[in-house]
């Protein structure tokens, strides 16, 4: 490791001493206190000074990672899309949010049968430190399972129940609408596109769910596909100000599916067409909006 040329006398004795025949070139940073002095030296081939060198820190912090570790570095890479990740670098300098992280989370606790949560990666976001995490993480929960038969009234969950009450207190906010809008080119069948919307809601069923509370307790009320057209999920708007009102109008989840899809022929275009597919987030994130798209448009 070359540098500045000045070493002090007493390392530069215990670097003769230890084997360095040319102390003289190399550059130890002085320690004020004595307790901070090393103990011993260690002979080195290459160091890495900065990133651009042959030999860069992020490589050796990659070098010899014991097998947790790896499995992890994996799923970090795969869950950020890259190809490669520094193992002590934080994942939310590398592109991650709170919904990849989200995702990490469960990945590992799936992948290596431990129970963490997002506060453990938050509080250690690298590679290295959430291994240490799962090292000391108890055994995680088993599989779910679906109850049989399922029970005449499902309580909703803590998100949906805080989202069923923001709800409730203005049925006509769009504040938590979730809305996708594409132009779409070329020859378009309508019909086909119906039945891919209805393919849609029998696939998922939170798609076809409203959250009635006759008694004051709302609980998750599963509808059938064939209420497609009567909750007003699928729809050919007349103009485009129609369509775009779906997107501002809110959605009463008591009543309403949380889905609202519509088709209008495009005022630019002649032989395009605009598709709005709106979500409530009762029922939808952001992160489902690629998901809900992508079977309407393929």
């Amino acid at each position: 490791m070359s540098g500045m040329a000045y070493t002090p006398p007493y390392y530069r004795g215990l670097l003769e001493a230890a084997g360095y025949a040319k102390a003289k070139d190399l550059h130890v940073y002085r320690l004020t206190r004595e307790s901070w002095q090393p103990a011993q030296f260690a002979r080195m081939a290459a160091v890495a000074e900065r990133v651009a060198t042959g030999v860069t820190l992020r490589k050796l912090n990659q070098r010899d990672l014991p097998g947790e570790a790896a499995r992890m570095a994996k799923i970090f890479a795969e869950v950020l899309g890259l190809e490669k990740i520094s193992v002590v670098e934080s994942v939310f300098d590398m592109g991650g949010n709170s919904l990849l992280a989200a995702r990490f989370v469960a990945r590992v606790c799936d992948d290596m049968g431990v129970d963490l949560n997002l506060r453990d990666l938050f509080e250690a976001p690298t590679v290295r430190g959430f291994a240490e995490r799962v090292a000391g993480a108890d055994a995680g929960l088993g599989a779910v399972v679906a109850v049989v038969p399922r029970p005449a009234r499902v309580p909703l969950s803590f998100a949906q129940a805080r989202m069923w009450f923001i709800n409730q207190l203005d049925t006509t906010s769009p504040a938590y609408n979730i809305p996708a809008v594409l132009r779409v080119s070329g020859p378009l069948d309508i019909g086909a596109l119906r039945l891919a919307v209805g393919d849609l809601v029998a696939r998922h069923e939170i798609l076809r769910t409203s959250f009635p509370a006759p008694d004051g307790e709302p609980f998750q009320l599963v509808g059938d596909v064939a209420e497609l057209d009567a909750r007003d999920v699928w729809r050919v708007a007349g103009s485009p100000g129609e369509l775009l009102g779906a997107i501002s109008e809110g959605f009463d989840v008591t009543t309403d599916w949380p889905l609202r899809v519509r088709i209008s022929a495009d005022p630019e275009d002649a032989s395009r067409h605009l598709l709005a597919v709106v979500g409530h987030h009762i029922g939808v994130d952001g992160e489902s909006v690629l998901p809900l798209v992508r079977p309407l448009i393929s």
